[in-house]
């Protein structure tokens, strides 16, 4: 969870100084999951974030998720 606080803070103040940023989130270290897991963590991650953006109003602001391993 903290790392979702930190992702929602990160974003809210690169949305107030450049509205027009397009947002990338890199999931790192899923090289030893599953594809099943790898893709219920992405989903549950984007769905987290994009629940906290839009409880806070600002459901205009599109992430896009990528999956990496190392």
């Amino acid at each position: 969870m903290e790392a979702l606080n930190r992702l929602h803070q990160t974003v809210l103040r690169a949305h107030k100084v450049n509205p027009h940023l397009k947002l990338e989130v890199f999931i790192h270290k899923v090289d030893g999951l599953s594809d099943n897991i790898k893709f219920e963590t992405q989903r549950d991650i984007h769905q987290r974030a994009n629940d906290k953006l839009s409880n806070s109003g600002m459901e205009q602001i599109h992430l896009s998720f990528y999956l990496r391993t190392l």
